[in-house]
């Protein structure tokens, strides 16, 4: 059950950070497209989103914390070499 929880854990902080990442990185990319208050509520949006995931999973499955880190990591590696970046 313990290892079931890891990859539970792991899987979605793999999709949340890509989707999460992914929008950070694309709305301050087009930062001079897109209007300010636009790329600023999506960035503090996606924030609080992938902050209070991680409080939760702190607060409530604390043991599994690494497993977010990892899934978190990935998800910024992959959003940072996707070759998008310009």
């Amino acid at each position: 059950m313990k290892y079931l929880l890891f990859l539970v854990v792991l899987a979605g902080a793999y999709f949340i950070g890509v989707f999460g990442f992914c929008q950070i990185i694309g709305s301050l990319q087009n930062i001079l497209v897109r209007p300010p208050m636009a790329t600023v509520f999506t960035t503090v949006l996606w924030i609080g989103i992938l902050l209070g995931v991680f409080f939760l999973v702190k607060h409530f499955l604390n043991s599994q914390i690494i497993a977010l880190y990892i899934g978190y990591g990935i998800s910024l590696v992959m959003a940072l070499r996707a070759g998008k970046i310009s």
